[in-house]
């Protein structure tokens, strides 16, 4: 038991590790702009560019997953995925609405940290899925083709 244990949390890891390399390459990039930036414009800009980055992610990823799926499956996803649209619009509403009441420029800067980080969860879970189907990676910066 305790050996099967051990197993299965080893299996677990080593599917959890590609996908929190290429995050953690993502964030780096990210990390580097804002060192770079010197006032709160240089900050906006850092994060619209991570916004830009974590868009093309997540679509290469969901199209790369689409690509795996039966035709049933990728049904499933479509839905799931404009479901998901919805609730990210909503989220994105609710975050405006705390920072938008917020005095200080930084609180811009912070708004967008968190809209980003909820695109950033996306692109994690469907690299997972994506994962579990192939058993390989294709984290958002991969060179992998769908279907190969």
């Amino acid at each position: 038991m305790k050996l099967l244990m051990v197993l299965t949390a080893a299996t677990f890891a080593a599917c959890l590790l590609p996908v929190a390399a290429e995050q953690q390459k993502a964030t780096n990039t990210s990390d580097a702009c804002f060192q770079r930036a010197n006032t709160t414009a240089d900050m906006l800009v850092c994060a619209d560019k991570e916004y830009q980055q974590l868009d093309q992610d997540l679509n290469r990823v969901y199209a790369a997953l689409l690509a795996e799926m039966t035709p049933a499956h990728a049904q499933l996803l479509r839905e799931s995925q404009r479901r998901w649209l919805s609730f990210r619009d909503a989220e994105f509403n609710a975050i405006d609405g705390v920072y938008d009441a917020q005095d200080g420029t930084i609180h811009r800067v912070l708004r967008l940290g968190q809209r980003n980080q909820v695109v950033r969860h996306r692109v994690e879970q469907l690299t997972s899925l994506r994962d579990a189907i192939t058993g390989a990676s294709i984290g958002p910066d991969s060179k992998n083709k769908p279907g190969k």
